[in-house]
């Protein structure tokens, strides 16, 4: 009986499980056709979402992202016998991105706004920061990464600043004087919002001042503006350091065309008319006397004597160039110093004046040149030597020294202090310097005891 038992029991466990997967089959087959159609409608509704949102992001096209920081701080000695100076400063600043995207086309602009001040007890309230700038990038591309832009920068600051070298303070900028708005288009690699360079060959650069600056940053004397035409390359550079740490690049360089460009001669050509002989119609031996005067309107100018022979001459050559609208040069060594032409007919009498727009330096040359012209044979160079001031040298040497030793323990401190995290900084450190030293050299810059003195200042900061 036992036996028999056992095996109904069995039996009946293995005909309800064959039962049970009759069932569950059964609804497999029954439902099949309702689960590809639920399929279906799900992918549907996927496709559906994700083709929303794509749409969403492309029209997603502004981006707004920035920061702002204040910092305050306040330094007070007592029975400090080490020395020292209460002092109390303060610094402000705000940099914002404001990016439009849509398609090829691209719209970065940037707003740096930054303004310090400090309070020492035997100097008051002194300035030490202050900037106002807003660069502006239109790019629309041309081939992958590559773009066809156009640019624009103003640069000026809030509040007046001093000399403080002069007794009493001498004020050399204000609000707006100077302000520096520089435009033009260019070419612009852009890989990412973080990484571009930007090349703009024809760029516009108008240099602004109030009245009381005339004459100072660049803007001739009695002006309040100036413009200039010439080479901009920009490059911005934005990268995370560590966690929470970034680090922010902004170069911009400009060379301007018709203002002693860095890198970059113009040498005008002129086409002199001779006669067989090669000898000029008149010589340098005619003119008597040649001094720097000025114009009724108050800008410099050279006043020239001639005798009574070169007179003669002159009056005939400076005809002859006004009925053909030519000019006359006058040239010392084989180097045209100056080529002015005839405006008010023949010039008799031996008496004539140089105008144009001449800087008193200028004209003050141009004299020499028509008085050295007097001088019956041609001044060479025979001998040159240069002697550098020893103390100089040395000051230079132990700048050099002084720069090694500190780049080597701020390098040794940040990983000890630091560690991993100070290599890091090590790192874009030496970055740092490395393009410092690349652009002073693509300057042309020299390194003086001052400059020295600030890439040192750089690595302790």
């Amino acid at each position: 009986m036992k036996r028999l038992f056992i095996i109904f029991f069995l039996t009946s466990i293995n005909l309800c499980a064959q039962v049970k997967k009759d069932s569950i089959s059964s609804i497999d087959s029954l439902t099949k056709i309702e689960l590809k159609k639920k399929i279906k409608l799900l992918q549907t509704k996927l496709d559906a979402i994700v083709k929303d949102e794509k749409k969403e992001e492309v029209e997603k096209t502004w981006s707004v992202k920035g920061k702002v920081n204040f910092v305050f701080n306040q330094t007070s000695f007592s029975n400090w016998l080490a020395g020292g100076e209460n002092n109390t400063a303060g610094n402000i600043g705000v940099n914002y991105d404001f990016n439009y995207i849509n398609k090829k086309l691209k719209w970065d602009n940037k707003i740096i706004s930054t303004y310090g001040i400090t309070h020492a007890n035997n100097q008051g309230f002194r300035k030490t920061d202050d900037r106002f700038e807003y660069n502006s990038i239109l790019a629309l591309e041309s081939i992958e990464k590559w773009y066809i832009s156009f640019f624009s920068n103003f640069i000026t600051q809030f509040s007046r600043g001093f000399d403080y070298s002069k007794d009493p303070r001498l004020e050399v900028s204000s609000i707006l004087s100077p302000a520096y708005f520089s435009f033009g288009p260019g070419v612009l690699w852009r890989k990412s919002e973080n990484i571009r360079i930007n090349i703009a060959p024809a760029t516009s650069r108008f240099i602004f001042v109030s009245k009381p600056f005339s004459g100072m940053y660049g803007v001739p004397e009695g002006k309040r503006s100036i413009y200039g035409i010439g080479l901009n390359m920009s490059a911005y550079l934005k990268f995370n350091l560590i966690e929470n740490v970034s680090v922010e690049n902004i170069i911009a360089l400009y060379s301007d065309y018709t203002d002693n460009p860095q890198n970059i001669e113009l040498v005008e050509l002129y086409a002199l008319k001779g006669n067989r002989d090669d000898t000029p119609p008149l010589s340098g031996a005619v003119i008597t006397d040649a001094r720097q005067a000025y114009q009724q309107n108050g800008s410099p100018s050279v006043s020239m004597q001639m005798n009574l022979k070169g007179a003669k001459v002159w009056e005939e050559m400076t005809g002859n160039a006004f009925n053909t609208a030519g000019q006359i040069a006058i040239v010392l060594d084989e180097i045209v110093y100056s080529a002015p032409g005839v405006t008010t007919g023949p010039i008799a009498g031996g008496n004539s004046e140089i105008s144009g727009s001449f800087t008193l330096n200028e004209a003050v040359d141009l004299a020499n040149v028509l008085r050295a012209g007097k001088l019956p044979a041609r001044a060479d160079i025979i001998s040159s030597e240069v002697v550098g001031p020893s103390l100089g040298k040395e000051a230079i040497h132990s700048g050099t020294i002084s720069f090694m030793i500190a780049l080597v323990l701020v390098l040794v401190w940040m990983i000890i202090y630091y560690g991993k995290a100070g290599g890091y900084a090590d790192i874009a450190m030496i970055l740092n310097i490395i393009l410092i030293f690349g652009i002073l050299s693509g300057l042309g810059a020299v390194l003086t005891l001052h400059g020295i003195a600030g890439i040192v200042l750089t690595i302790g900061m």
